[in-house]
């Protein structure tokens, strides 16, 4: 089938999905295999793993989270609600259970709407979402055969069993996508659970951890035996039986055949989604090897002697081993190392020619920058802008041209075309008048509004000229960051110097004050001696000297009017600078911010590159991805890379231009800006996304074949390597199958039982194995692919024939493969069985059964181990076999002994079970029992269906057992009676009183 559908239940579903996405991302650059239809659904009570920007989604730079339509959240949902008002919810009101039991249950489980390792919370709330799963499953399987033209759908459904969500949810999952395939005829469903594991991480186990795994295997194994049929969640009063679209069930565990452990949150999931990833993408062949090797007959094991199943053989497991230059890591740490770089540069724009980028600031003296009196015109923060001697915005550009460059300037034209005019007024008035035309150019005439209008005009205006004036500086830091001229570290030295440079020029300024009303004062006392002098000129002394008096008092007045135009500016600019500071504070803030995430970066890179191509983890053969190259050699290739300046020049611009063109900043070249429109989660993930196709061009353009890193041929570095001698490359043979052992130890006492004892199937009874090997063979290298593979099939006989893996050079895999057996072989589960019996049968055990089942007619399913003594519920169906006239207690006519004989048919003969009820429980064999049951079953149907009927036997079974009672010595403090009683209310239970 081309068509798979991944659900995912649970913490252990997500974490699979989540590694197969990467895994289908990384081997194809994109979140689809060709010529298949893959879809996922990932259901939880927990939103931890369904976050948008959940880092652990990335790779290179991608997010391969899921979009909503693949999540499914079941919380919220108060189950004491629903149970207060059960009848308005006909599919849940037969299995929830009693509602004094949930009582029981802690409050903070009841409300915060999370299964809390209950089995039959988890139900519930996957329960109150039924209808929006079918809504979704339908939906995602409705597009499929739009892209392969077929219609049959494989379901892959993952999950964890020792939980509440996920092992809670997985019969009603399978139930569904049943009834799915069986309404549309097509589909298949195959189970990759992964049962608890021995050990588990402290905390993991809230106190039905391991028994949750006994009994959702119980139940597992009903459903496969039609044994189990749960209540349908959709349709009130139906049950499902999951046919023969359940295929299976692939049971996991994290130790394999030969014990090595993995670990079950950081490795399984992985290993998993690599089996996955494998049984997906074969589907494409008109012959898939791991599709054949799950076809293989599993009839289940029986009540000896009949066809009445017990134990399903529909459970097998998996091993796998990869053996590959490991391109997703190489590529991850070449393009860590390049991005490295980028930020480097970006950060700091420090090149060694040794070293490449270095993790240091420069050491440049940014005080005498902000000092260069280019510079300070450039950035509107001269003393002439500051006084708005010149202008700074663009609305006094226009009327700025005609201004003088200067307030000296500016006074000097006004007294050259005052002065002149006040010359021909008569002596008395030609100083008032120049004084006084002076007075009104300061009061009214001033760049046409006087002084004072003029500088409170542009006062009102002082945080739009700061801000005018933070924007030039601003924009000049960016250019230069954008261009490679600065780093983000320049620029927030930068602005740092200049913020020192303002504040120095803030106090000079106030200091100039008093110097200016010094001057002022002067000025007035000049004028003022000046008058006097020009008031003592007689008749024979003015025509000589009024002249040079005149030419002085004009100097004066324009002086002290300067000076006082000085006070008023100097006045502004104090009021200004503080303003500019805050300005170019928050633009200095913005920088820091930037570089913090550089910082972050900086760090996440180290961290990651530290993690990758390390020695301890190379050509480890114990490992199930055995990664197999050199790390030093690696290390040495990529670091001629990262200090070669023109690869380093080309592909930190490339990056700088992708963060910082137009579109992504929408014209506003600004830190603000890039902080708003680049997120910090964005910010790196373009950087890495970006430095991979950079660093890919650069190794492909600039590294020799011999050395390559990337899109190496794993065979032809094997056969250098082992292609010389047939005892070493026999050895590499043996280090790679024996480890591939499947994810499940055997316990040899039940993998011996004989089928004559277990039920089995005496042709076909046996677990079925295969090895499957799929490697490269290039054309080249034939001769040694075929040495490899007559060394490979020689460790093991189960090794099949190996297959090419069809486009992945760099790879080759070993599946192991184990099918057809009963759960009860899995050495774990007999652990998980005991944990399970301890809550079952100890106090609060009423409880327990609630919280481990999905509905209480699950407690009545089939165990999972064959049984030893009496047969499960013998005692109830004799007494009651006994009332219904078909056990009878009579004498052996040969011998005159007592004898308990059963009637199950008209022309069969009795069955003889023992000299009394007590022998015949014991000695009673599973087919006579099941021949009994039948024969009660059809009794009760065909004459005890009425109430009144059931009631009359319920009596003469109490009556029965005050005489048992009453036979007992110490009578019901006998412990004895115990199981009498037992029996009496399985009668009842048989019976349907």
């Amino acid at each position: 089938m081309r068509n798979h559908l991944v659900v995912g239940l649970g913490g252990t579903g997500g974490r699979v999905i989540r590694a197969l996405r990467k895994r289908v991302y990384n081997e194809h650059r994109g979140h689809n295999i060709p010529g298949l239809a893959l879809e996922y659904l990932y259901i939880d009570s927990s939103e931890e793993l369904m976050n948008p920007h959940d880092p652990s989604w990335k790779t290179l730079g991608n997010s391969v989270q899921l979009a909503p339509g693949n999540q499914m959240r079941i919380s919220g949902a108060n189950i004491r609600e629903i149970i207060d008002n059960i009848r308005a919810y006909p599919t849940i009101q037969p299995w929830i259970g009693r509602s004094d039991l949930w009582q029981k249950v802690p409050s903070d489980v009841v409300t915060k709407g999370a299964a809390g390792q209950r089995r039959r919370m988890g139900r519930f709330l996957f329960a109150m979402k039924a209808a929006d799963f079918q809504k979704k499953i339908h939906a995602l399987v409705g597009d499929m055969p739009r892209v392969t033209q077929t219609t049959p759908t494989t379901f892959h459904v993952v999950t964890g069993l020792a939980g509440g969500t996920g092992s809670g949810a997985v019969v009603d999952v399978v139930a569904q996508l049943s009834a799915f395939a069986q309404t549309s005829g097509q589909g298949e469903i195959v189970l990759y659970a992964v049962l608890p594991d021995r050990l588990p991480a402290p905390g993991w186990d809230a106190g039905n951890y391991h028994a949750n795994g006994y009994a959702a295997l119980l139940e597992l194994n009903g459903l496969m035996i039609r044994k189990y049929q749960p209540w349908d969640l959709l349709r009130s009063n139906v049950r499902i039986s999951v046919g023969d679209a359940f295929k299976g069930a692939y049971l996991i565990t994290n130790e394999n055949e030969i014990g090595h452990a993995i670990d079950v949150e950081s490795e399984l999931p992985g290993v998993i989604s690599d089996f996955l990833y494998e049984v997906i993408s074969e589907s494409t062949d008109a012959k898939p090897p791991t599709r054949t090797l799950e076809n293989f007959s599993s009839g289940s094991e029986c009540v000896v002697g009949t066809a009445e199943p017990l134990r399903s053989r529909k459970f097998s497991s998996f091993g796998i081993k990869r053996v590959a230059v490991p391109e997703e890591e190489l590529n991850e740490y070449l393009t860590l190392q390049f991005a490295r770089q980028s930020v480097l540069q970006l950060y700091y724009n420090n090149w060694d020619d040794r070293f490449g980028f270095q993790e240091q600031a420069p050491q440049r003296n940014f005080a005498a920058i902000v000092t260069e009196k280019d510079t300070q015109k450039r950035w509107l923060i001269s003393e002439a802008h500051l006084a708005m001697e010149l202008p700074i915005l663009e609305q006094d550009i226009d009327r700025a041209k005609k201004w003088q460059p200067s307030v000296d300037a500016e006074w000097t034209s006004i007294q050259s075309w005052i002065a002149p005019d006040c010359v021909e007024h008569p002596r008395e008035t030609r100083l008032d008048e120049l004084h006084k035309r002076l007075e009104e150019i300061f009061d009214r005439g001033y760049r046409g509004r006087g002084v004072h209008p003029f500088y409170s005009e542009s006062a009102t205006g002082r945080i739009i000229i700061a801000k005018r004036i933070a924007e030039a500086v601003e924009r000049e830091c960016f250019e230069k960051w954008s261009d490679g001229t600065y780093s983000a570290r320049d620029v927030s030295e930068l602005l740092a110097a200049l913020r020192a440079h303002l504040e120095e020029r803030h106090k000079q300024l106030e200091g100039m004050r008093t110097e200016i009303q010094e001057a002022i004062e002067a000025y007035g006392e000049e004028i003022k001696s000046l008058r006097d002098q020009w008031a003592r000129l007689g008749l024979i002394t003015f025509p000589v000297k009024w002249r040079g008096v005149f030419q002085q008092f004009s100097n004066a007045c324009r002086d002290q009017y300067r000076a006082m135009t000085d006070a008023v500016a100097v006045d502004f600019a104090v009021n200004l600078i503080p303003q500019v500071i805050d300005q170019i504070s928050a633009i200095r803030n913005a920088v820091n911010q930037v570089t913090s995430r550089f910082e972050a970066g900086l760090d996440k890179f180290r961290k990651s590159l530290d993690a990758r191509v390390r020695e301890d983890a190379a050509n480890d053969f114990r490992d199930v991805l055995v990664r197999y190259y050199d790390p030093k050699r690696v290390k040495e290739v990529i670091e001629r890379l990262v200090v070669n300046p023109d690869v380093q020049k080309e592909q930190t611009g490339v990056v700088r231009r992708a963060l910082l063109n137009d579109q992504r900043l929408g014209g506003d070249a600004s830190f603000k800006r890039f902080l708003d429109r680049v997120a910090e989660v964005d910010l790196l993930d373009v950087i890495e996304r970006t430095c991979m196709e950079q660093a890919r061009v650069a190794h492909d353009n600039l590294v020799t074949d011999r050395d390559r890193v990337l899109g190496v041929q794993l065979m032809k570095r094997l056969r250098d390597e082992y292609g010389s001698s047939d005892e070493k490359l026999q050895e590499f043979a043996r280090n790679i199958v024996l480890p591939a052992k499947t994810l499940v130890r055997f316990d040899p006492t039940e993998t011996q039982i004989k089928p004559s004892e277990s039920g089995a199937p005496e042709v076909g009874g046996e677990s079925q194995s295969a090895v499957l090997v799929k490697r490269p063979c290039p054309d080249e290298l034939k001769d040694f692919v075929a040495r490899l593979d007559q060394a490979l099939t020689r460790v093991d006989l189960n090794v099949r024939k190996p297959s090419d893996n069809h486009g992945r050079p760099h790879e080759l895999t070993i599946l192991s493969f184990v099918g057809n057996f009963p759960a009860r072989w899995i050495d774990i589960v007999k652990l998980l069985k005991d944990r399970y019996l301890r809550l079952m049968n100890g106090n609060g055990s009423e409880l327990s059964r609630l919280e481990l089942h999905t509905e209480d007619g699950a407690l009545d399913l089939p165990d999972l181990y064959l049984e030893r003594g009496a047969p499960k519920g013998a005692l109830s169906y004799l007494y009651l076999g006994l009332e219904l006239g078909i056990v009878e207690e009579t004498t052996d006519p040969v011998t005159g002994l007592p004898l308990v004989v059963a009637r199950v048919g008209q022309d069969a003969l009795p069955l003889r079970l023992g000299s009394d009820i007590r022998a015949a429980e014991s000695d009673i064999k599973a087919a006579d029992l099941l021949a009994i049951r039948g024969a009660i079953d059809a009794r009760i149907d065909a004459d005890f269906r009425h109430v009144d009927a059931k009631k009359e036997i319920q009596k003469k079974l109490e009556t029965r057992l005050d005489v048992i009672r009453n036979g007992l010595k110490g009578g019901d403090l006998n412990p004895e009676f115990v199981r009498y009683r037992d029996a009496m209310i399985g009668c009842t239970k048989i019976l349907g009183a």
